[in-house]
């Protein structure tokens, strides 16, 4: 069953601190937010724990974070795939998005195409 892109699974929440001081987190509103006033946002029941106030040491982090308040405001549709924020290519994009489409890969595309990506020849060509 597909949890609502607001619903953090409650075993996982007990488990979860902020990033920023150690704090427990609690439901607000569509987001989490820890005792200090940090709100995280959720997208597809995920948190999306990163810091904005830190240098990022990967691009990614940064697409990943203002994807992840899109989503959660609901200027962007939660696509599922969120191949925006991978620091690929358009080319490689496209070839996720193939990939989920056909419904051939047992597991997730983004993860199919990611390892075969970083361990040598594509399987999923």
């Amino acid at each position: 069953m597909t949890k609502p892109s607001d619903e953090v699974d409650s075993w996982l929440l007990e488990r979860l601190v902020s990033p920023h001081d150690g704090a427990a987190l609690d439901r607000s509103g569509r987001g989490l937010r820890c005792v200090g006033g940090h709100t995280f946002p959720v997208v597809q029941g995920v948190p999306m724990l990163l810091r904005d106030d830190v240098d990022q040491t990967i691009g990614p982090a940064h697409q990943s974070l203002e994807a992840a308040r899109a989503v959660h405001e609901g200027a962007l549709p939660a696509d599922g795939l969120h191949v925006g924020t991978l620091g690929i290519s358009e080319r490689e994009m496209e070839r996720v998005t193939e990939l989920a489409a056909s419904g051939t890969s047992a597991i997730d595309p983004v993860v199919a195409y990611l390892v075969g990506a970083t361990s040598g020849p594509c399987m999923h060509t």
